[in-house]
């Protein structure tokens, strides 16, 4: 009995030194170890170096700030087009037909998504919401030569200063007879344009048809600066010479 009490006490010495040791040795124990947890040191943080990144550093220290290149936004492809002019006369049959739903149908199935009517002394067309391609209008312009620039295709009444503009800027250009007019030289500026290869024509009640079937790459490039040539051209047309 005697012997255990004194094994027992010296257990708890020896705790109460172990304590007094960690006490009094900043925490360590009689080994000089430190408990896990408390009063080790932690491992150096590596140096930053130049190009590299550390946690949640946007650059490392010492190397110059560049800003982060963004990327470029994607320029948005011009719509393909088509203009039709009637000049400054008035074509309104013309201009219904090219914004009747048959002809959009035939214009988008062609892979166009816009139409500019430029319809002289007729009347302007009513905005759709339903069309099939954007359609945008107007009566006149001091020069038609931007539209002409931005147009695919271009349909025409034919007038000669009409036919001539457009050929010049090496558009495809389809000419629509105006059938109502008297003594009508237009039919043969277009049978003549038609045989030399340059431009595709109609009458209005097969717009539609030569909308759906028309071959642009068959035409012929029209002969630039030759004005004077077209003006004999035209005077023979007319009978003048």
């Amino acid at each position: 009995m005697g012997h255990r009490m004194d094994m027992e006490w010296d257990r708890e010495q020896t705790w109460n030194g172990t304590g007094r040791d960690r006490e009094g040795q900043g925490g360590r124990d009689t080994e000089g170890r430190a408990p896990e947890g408390r009063g080790r040191s932690r491992p150096p943080r590596p140096s930053p170096q130049p190009g590299r990144h550390f946690g949640s550093c946007a650059r490392a220290r010492g190397a110059p700030w560049r800003p982060r290149p963004r990327p470029a936004r994607p320029v948005p492809a011009a719509m393909k087009s088509v203009f039709v002019t009637v000049g400054t006369t008035s074509f309104e049959e013309l201009i219904a037909t090219a914004r009747s739903p048959p002809a959009l149908q035939a214009l988008q199935s062609r892979g166009y998504q816009k139409l500019v009517l430029q319809v002289g002394r007729g009347s302007l067309p009513q905005p759709s919401r339903s069309s099939a391609l954007a359609v945008e209008a107007f009566r006149f312009k001091d020069s038609l030569a931007e539209d002409l620039r931005s147009a695919d295709l271009v349909i025409s009444h034919a007038g000669a200063g009409s036919c001539l503009e457009t050929l010049e800027k090496g558009k495809p250009l389809i000419v629509v007879i105006n059938d109502k007019l008297m003594d009508n030289h237009q039919l043969e500026l277009a049978k003549q344009l038609h045989r030399d290869g340059c431009v595709l024509y109609c009458d209005c009640s097969t717009l539609v048809e030569t909308l759906q079937s028309m071959d642009l790459s068959a035409l012929k490039p029209f002969p630039p600066g030759q004005p004077e040539k077209f003006a004999s051209f035209l005077d023979k047309v007319l009978g003048l010479q």
